[in-house]
């Protein structure tokens, strides 16, 4: 009888080994199983993985024309004949002779074209030519005018419809009430800024 149960026990411990065995040989695997789960779940998004978030696409501050009649300035301090820039607050132009400043004012920023009676070609500035610089301006909530504003309003000058295209878009442009202005000013150098009352006006 004791040694059937001795036999038995020893059987049964023989199983137990077994098990332990298995149990040993699984568990690498069970292991290695549950790091792949947890690497699936810790692995971040791939950028294509990301779907598209619908939304406004940021402008650009400046549109130039593909023709090139207007080129962005290299100094927005320094906006020569024909150039536009765009200024964090403030900009200036090189010195008018019977030039104007075309100015907006979009949030914190100032743009600002200087524009020539007569283009490089010998012809004077027209409404195609004003059409351009509108659009070149982007959007805007204030907009000003200013330089020689007689010359340019003076029909023999040749550009006095151009002048209004530029002056009538300016105002429509403008989405704040009343956001339009003009300074007649003699030759000189001028610029434009957003000053410390918030208000924006040219600058000498």
């Amino acid at each position: 009888m004791h040694v059937k149960v001795e036999e038995k026990a020893e059987e049964q411990g023989t199983g137990d080994v077994h098990e332990q065995v298995k149990d040993d040989v699984q568990e690498p695997e069970k292991i290695a199983a549950q790091e792949n789960v947890e690497a699936e779940v810790q692995e971040p998004s791939k950028p294509e993985d990301i779907p598209a978030v619908d939304g406004d696409v940021s402008k650009p501050d400046l549109i130039l024309p593909e023709d090139g009649s207007l080129q962005e300035a290299s100094d927005v301090m320094a906006i020569a004949e024909r150039e536009v820039g765009c200024g964090e607050g403030e900009i200036k132009f090189t010195g008018f002779s019977s030039c104007i400043g075309v100015t907006v004012r979009d949030g914190t920023k100032v743009k600002g074209v200087h524009l020539a009676l007569i283009k490089p070609d010998g012809n004077p500035f027209n409404k195609d030519d004003a059409a351009k610089v509108l659009t070149s301006l982007g959007t805007y909530s204030e907009a000003m005018i200013f330089g020689q504003i007689v010359f340019w309003k003076n029909p023999a000058n040749q550009v006095a419809d151009a002048f209004q295209v530029l002056e009538e878009g300016l105002k429509a442009g403008a989405t704040k009430e009343d956001g339009y202005k003009d300074f007649q000013f003699d030759d000189g150098e001028y610029g434009a800024e957003i000053n410390e009352d918030d208000d924006f006006f040219p600058t000498f």
